[in-house]
């Protein structure tokens, strides 16, 4: 077992033997020679954070449907990389998703081109279901919603507004 200090919180955590059995399992071996993976740096709350920073579920912004140019509340910002479709559109079949297929090029580095592949293929505005939600424009990661504002992360919820103090 190790004893460390967080880089980001200065916090003390621990590496477990476990944690440490599980590095060395999944640590790659290239042309007979293992390359250990490193113990984190991090503690366990702070790697949290880091993996779902890309994630937003709580903030909403008006931007304008990339496929059709109406307006939208959409999870993504106006000055976002990437189009965004209202999620009617997105799951909808008037675009191709293999349209947006690129060969890969062994010459230039993977991370490049996966970052001009996530740029180029649209993403829906928000993550709910517009078949079943009815007046719930400004929600996320909802479905089934009816008469909701502000509900974020949910499932079947009725005439709910959050009220701001």
């Amino acid at each position: 077992m190790e004893n460390k200090k967080c880089k980001q919180c200065q916090k003390e955590f621990e590496v477990t033997d476990l944690d440490l059995a599980f590095l060395e399992k999944i640590s790659p071996t290239f042309a007979g020679e293992k390359f250990q993976i490193p113990t984190p740096t991090l503690c366990p709350h702070c790697r949290w954070q880091r993996r779902i920073a890309w994630r937003n579920e709580y903030a909403l912004y008006k931007r304008k449907c990339d496929k059709t140019g109406a307006d939208v509340v959409s999870k993504h910002h106006a000055s976002s990389p990437f189009p965004v479709y209202h999620v009617k559109e997105w799951q909808g079949d008037s675009w191709n998703a293999l349209d947006y297929g690129q060969d890969y090029d062994p010459m230039r580095p993977f991370f490049e081109q996966l970052a001009e592949l996530i740029n180029k293929v649209p993403r829906q505005n928000v993550l709910n279901d517009y078949m079943m939600d009815i007046n719930s424009e400004y929600t996320n990661c909802a479905g089934g919603s009816k008469n909701c504002y502000m509900i974020f992360e949910s499932d079947r919820m009725k005439s709910v507004i959050i009220h701001a103090a």
